[in-house]
């Protein structure tokens, strides 16, 4: 990634694996997604290879402009990216922060669904 690109500011919910497109969910082709961020496309295959977002179901493992990605992978670029520029911290670092928030969200939502099972005497 070079300093010169453009990093998003949108905040963002939690990524999914790949299947929303395969469910019938909203997906972004790879050149849009790259463009709806502001990075290449050879930037956008970097972070496939992170980890930070994978294509939808299976197929090749080249990043074709055409790939389909989920809606969610744009939700979370753009989140890497943003703690990425804002933090000045590397993109697989900011990629583990943005996991460990969406552990936390999800871990405090099971929390809260416990406390209220407990308090209608379901638990």
């Amino acid at each position: 990634m070079t300093p010169n690109e453009p990093v998003s500011r949108a905040e963002s919910a939690r990524p999914e694996s790949g299947s929303e497109a395969a469910r019938g969910e909203s997906s972004i082709s790879a050149e849009a997604l790259a463009r709806a961020v502001g990075i290449t496309h050879a930037t956008l295959i970097e972070l496939v290879r992170l980890g930070v977002a994978q294509p939808a179901g299976a197929g090749p493992s080249e990043i074709a402009p055409t790939r389909e990605f989920p809606m969610a992978a744009l939700v979370r670029v753009r989140r890497v990216l943003r703690i990425h520029g804002e933090l000045e911290m590397d993109i697989a670092g900011a990629a583990v922060v943005v996991d460990l928030l969406d552990r936390l969200a999800r871990l405090e939502g099971d929390l809260e669904r416990l406390r209220r099972a407990v308090e209608r005497g379901e638990a």
